[in-house]
């Protein structure tokens, strides 16, 4: 039975909760140094500032790890761009250090701390159950570390959130669909392999369920798939994987290399708690 006063205490733990989150987020937050995939992610960033695009070139310096693996005609093509172009004007802003990289990537962090919050909010959960959840979050050391990286967890984690809340609370809403639409397109943008899985979970729990309460009709579809299709257009044209070593690895993999390498990822996965 819910007493008054914890029903009372429940948004005050949840603010707690947030600015908690927040400390363990920025707190030194620029102190070590940015490190391999968080320094590609940077440079890439500084292509842009520099080019307008992601160039290999950079200054004097070229970007041209494993042989150029990601590169086709001196360009980052193997990369999704959204993490270069979103870390762009914050480098800008903060300065070309370890705390202007990560800033914005930390802040995508803080924003999936805020839905899930607003989540736990919205459902009425039972205080218990809200303190339950409060002490898992604050204590998933692996959430807090990969969203302070300069890389694509932050956003993708951010995405998926957000797509997973609009997607439960759409109610018809033609403007949550809207934003739906454009996590959808972002989160093509930031990781391929990651939009192509929550887009088959999402077709898969709409054929069974979804479809009986609330189905999609014409115009939504056009409004759901619309930005996918314009972002994947333009991905396809400027940052196309197979033009690189990337694609041709791709293509060269075999059935049991394929197998592996998806057992490899469950194993990562469990061991690193990215399941998160």
């Amino acid at each position: 039975m819910t007493t008054p006063f914890a029903q009372r205490a429940l948004p005050w733990m949840l603010v707690a909760t947030f600015l908690a989150a927040a400390a363990l987020l920025f707190t030194s937050l620029g102190h070590y140094a940015l490190w391999e995939d968080e320094a590609g992610s940077a440079l890439g960033a500084e292509s842009v500032l520099q080019s307008g695009d992601t160039r290999a070139w950079v200054g004097h310096n070229l970007i041209a790890y494993r042989h150029g693996f990601v590169l086709h005609n001196l360009r980052a093509e193997g990369e999704p761009p959204f993490n270069a172009y979103f870390a762009a004007p914050f480098l800008k802003m903060l300065g070309a250090n370890a705390w202007g990289a990560r800033f914005p990537f930390a802040l995508c962090g803080l924003a999936t701390v805020g839905i899930l919050l607003w989540w736990v909010w919205k459902a009425k959960a039972a205080p218990l159950t809200a303190a339950v959840f409060c002490l898992a979050l604050l204590g998933n050391v692996s959430f807090f570390l990969y969203a302070r990286q300069c890389h694509y967890y932050g956003p993708a984690l951010f995405f998926f959130t957000a797509i997973a809340y609009l997607y439960l609370h759409w109610e018809g809403s033609r403007r949550k669909l809207a934003l739906m639409s454009l996590c959808l397109a972002l989160l093509m943008a930031a990781n391929y392999s990651f939009y192509v899985l929550l887009c088959l979970c999402l077709a898969a729990d709409y054929a069974i369920w979804q479809r009986k309460a609330r189905a999609l009709r014409l115009a939504d579809w056009a409004v759901l798939l619309g930005p996918s299709l314009v972002m994947g257009l333009v991905i396809l044209t400027w940052w196309n994987p197979f033009r690189t070593g990337l694609g041709d690895r791709v293509g060269l993999d075999s059935l049991s290399q394929r197998v592996t390498l998806f057992f490899w990822h469950w194993r990562d996965m469990n061991q690193s708690e990215m399941i998160v």
